[in-house]
């Protein structure tokens, strides 16, 4: 009884450990939908598989010649990357590749249109690149501000707030002036958050110094 316990552990943790460490390494890349547990349970399963499929062929060499048997600490260590850090690096390229949307812009050019790999369009507007903002909250005040790579966004669904890091104030000529450093705004507060364009150089750069609506 107490062998078969172990077993159960023991294969329990091959099949659901790596995937979730898989998970982890996506999700930090890009984060992903609430499912119910029997659903992350199959995804845990499924990128276990695709874990050890990847390892597959080194290890089943080293399994036909029992090198476990010549290198015990060695084959520790190689279990130890094949269950926790192979499959993180897995997830972070797997997100990256997402991210990247080079897979999708792949599927478009053939004509499939895939579901969109942001859980929501706060998750991929907050992921794209530094925008000037004008955020209206429930009371009425409007807040000027600047979204770029030192504010941060939530990415817990239940909690939409955000972090501004330079915040303005407009002049008579309606300019935008620095007013402070930045602003923490919880989500519950916010009524609708506009985006500005970037005004380009003559050169078709883009210039943080003025946004223009």
């Amino acid at each position: 009884m107490i062998f078969n316990n172990f077993e159960a552990v023991y294969f329990t943790v091959l099949m659901m450990v790596p995937g979730f460490i898989m998970n982890m390494g996506y999700n930090y890349i890009l984060p992903t939908r609430e499912g119910q547990a029997p659903i992350y349970l199959v995804r845990f399963i499924v990128f276990s598989c695709v874990n050890f499929a990847l390892a597959w062929p080194g290890l089943n060499s080293l399994i036909k010649s029992r090198y476990w048997e010549e290198h015990p600490f060695r084959w520790s260590v190689l279990l130890v990357l094949i269950v926790l850090f192979l499959p993180y690096a897995i997830g972070l390229i797997a997100g990256i590749v997402t991210e990247r949307k080079w897979v999708r812009k792949l599927l478009l050019k053939t004509g499939i249109n895939p579901i969109h790999p942001s859980p929501t369009a706060w998750d991929y507007i907050m992921s794209n690149e530094s925008r000037y903002v004008i955020v209206t909250l429930k009371n009425g005040f409007v807040i000027y501000g600047l979204f770029a790579s030192k504010s941060l966004a939530s990415t817990v669904p239940t909690e939409k707030d955000i972090y501004l890091e330079e915040i303005f104030e407009l002049d008579d000529d309606e300019t935008w002036v620095p007013k402070s450093k930045g602003i923490w705004i919880s989500g519950s507060e916010i009524l609708h958050i506009e985006f500005l364009i970037f005004k380009e150089n003559q050169e078709g750069q883009s210039e943080e110094s003025e946004p223009t609506e």
